[in-house]
């Protein structure tokens, strides 16, 4: 069994690949079925203090690309 740390390494990439696989330019595959429901599971069993920090990091390091890819669609 992974330790809290472990699953939030998979949870922070599962988190990023979900953002990057809708842009085209960065050609990252789609979560597979099995990755959707393994991010579920993190999601409700994830220790509560180490998911806010990961997400708050996830926020962090796509907010640039957001704002980019807002911008670009209202060209």
């Amino acid at each position: 069994m992974m330790n809290q740390n472990e699953q939030g390494k998979i949870y922070q990439t599962y988190l990023l690949k979900e953002f990057f696989s809708d842009k085209p330019l960065f050609n990252v595959e789609a979560l597979t079925e099995r990755e959707q429901n393994d991010l579920q599971h993190l999601k409700e069993n994830l220790n509560p203090n180490i998911k806010a920090v990961i997400e708050e990091s996830v926020a962090n390091v796509i907010s640039p690309f957001y704002e980019l890819d807002k911008a670009t669609k209202g060209l």
